[in-house]
């Protein structure tokens, strides 16, 4: 987690009266984006203690299904303007949109987890 991520979350939490966040799987992180630094069950720890946050999904799949929605009684998918795309090389959001089920917010300048990895590595190579 970074300040990107908590910024995602207060925007998302302020379209709505209440917000689960979705912590996807290692698989499904693993798959679609590489290896994670925590673990799910670190991340939902993490995300657990965040104030924007009323409840946590752990495990949820990195590619959401209205049934996904329906078991927290979500009734839309958030996200930030950069793009939402699965190993498939699909947008997840096209469908929620379709749906009028998506509600999008400002990605934060600037910040983002490949910058953050690759500074992290830069650390450790330059020891």
């Amino acid at each position: 987690m970074h300040a990107g991520h908590y910024n995602a979350l207060r925007q998302a939490r302020a379209m709505g009266d209440y917000l689960c966040a979705g912590v996807n799987s290692d698989a499904d992180i693993m798959k679609t984006k590489g290896p994670s630094i925590f673990n799910d069950k670190e991340r939902c720890e993490i995300v657990s203690h965040c104030k924007f946050i009323d409840d946590v999904l752990p495990k949820s799949p990195y590619t959401p299904s209205f049934e996904t929605l329906k078991q927290v009684d979500c009734g839309y998918f958030a996200h930030g303007d950069d793009p939402c795309i699965d190993s498939e090389g699909v947008d997840i959001t096209l469908k929620f949109i379709e749906k009028g089920m998506f509600k999008g917010f400002a990605r934060t300048p600037g910040v983002s987890t490949t910058t953050l990895t690759a500074k992290l590595l830069a650390l450790a190579l330059s020891n």
